[in-house]
């Protein structure tokens, strides 16, 4: 599940883009360390959301470096529940197609009258 590195607007771009697939996203802090002689902070996150498939429900760690001001972060690791998307990303693009299917067999219908 590796990613190629993101600049800031790619990554606002990306998250924009799944506001409208994950309603009402939760994000709770469960654990923080943090490392402050190597600039360095690892948080234990749940997130929670409704999606057309159901709940999404999901853990992840993220491990954040920061610069030598404490202010800049340089580089970034996600760990997430790999199983869990495994099982749930397929149902939920299954769930956006049949959306999308009756979306557009509506405006069928609408623009046919």
């Amino acid at each position: 599940m590796a990613q190629a590195p993101q600049d800031t607007s790619t990554y606002a771009k990306s998250l924009t883009s799944l506001h409208a697939i994950f309603q009402n996203f939760s994000l709770t802090v469960d654990e923080l360390i943090e490392d402050t002689a190597n600039h360095r902070i690892c948080m234990w996150l749940s997130a929670r959301a409704d999606t057309a498939a159901g709940k999404y429900i999901n853990e992840y760690v993220w491990l954040l470096d920061f610069d030598e001001s404490g202010k800049k972060i340089v580089r970034t690791k996600e760990y997430s529940d790999s199983l869990m998307a495994r099982d749930f990303f397929p149902k939920l693009k299954e769930a956006m197609e049949k959306q999308r299917t009756k979306k557009a067999a509506g405006e069928i219908q609408t623009n046919g009258r």
